[in-house]
């Protein structure tokens, strides 16, 4: 080694003593493991880099060292769940009887299977479904009005009397409404056969 190569490193040695000394002398002397100069910027060489204490146990990447900052990791918010979707309430008002006559007609039977069937099956999560099930008769507007509320309701116990027998086991409340609400013209023979009827509620919704 030339003594022109050893003084030169001499003083690049000495150079980095001062300059460490210095900022040791100011504060804290490193911004973590880089050295700083007396004003408490990161020391740089000719090149632009960062000069580095190899001593410190640091992972710190500094921007102003040409590290980029990380970006934070995107946070994706989930949509809520949708509420569930309830059945909706069902109204079977096609049950049809004869002229004074509280009997199921064999036709309804089939219908009244299927709403022992929905009485019966489980709702979803977050729907509610009434405990109750009414059963409402209705005739129509032949004969004494007192005699049709009583007629209406002994259609309307037909009705519950025949869901017990194929298993239904909910609490069915029964009413007469007689010749009070018609759906149709009593004047016509087909207008008072829609109105011998009964209507059976099962309200369901969300809770």
């Amino acid at each position: 080694m030339t003594i022109k190569k050893l003084f030169t490193m001499s003083a690049i040695g000495l150079a980095m003593g001062v300059i460490s000394a210095s900022a040791m002398a100011d504060g804290d002397g490193f911004v973590e493991d880089y050295v700083t100069n007396p004003y408490g910027q990161v020391w740089k060489n000719s090149f632009g880099e960062c000069w580095r204490d190899r001593f410190a146990a640091t992972n710190e990447m500094l921007p102003e060292c040409g590290y980029e900052t990380p970006a934070e990791p995107e946070v994706v918010k989930a949509d809520p769940p949708a509420p569930a979707k309830c059945p909706e309430l069902i109204v079977l008002g096609k049950l049809h009887f004869s002229f004074d006559s509280a009997a199921v007609h064999p036709d309804d039977k089939a219908m009244l299977e299927e709403a022992r069937d929905f009485i019966r099956a489980e709702v979803p999560a977050g729907c509610y479904k009434t405990d109750s099930v009414l059963i409402t008769g209705h005739t129509d507007s032949v004969g004494p009005e007192a005699y049709n509320e009583k007629l209406s309701l002994q259609r309307a116990d037909a009705v519950a009397d025949y869901l017990r027998s194929i298993g239904v086991q909910a609490n069915l409340i029964t009413e007469g409404k007689g010749e009070s609400e018609p759906v149709a013209d009593n004047s016509t023979k087909e207008g008072r056969a829609q109105n011998r009827r009964v209507v059976i509620d099962i309200n369901t919704s969300n809770n």
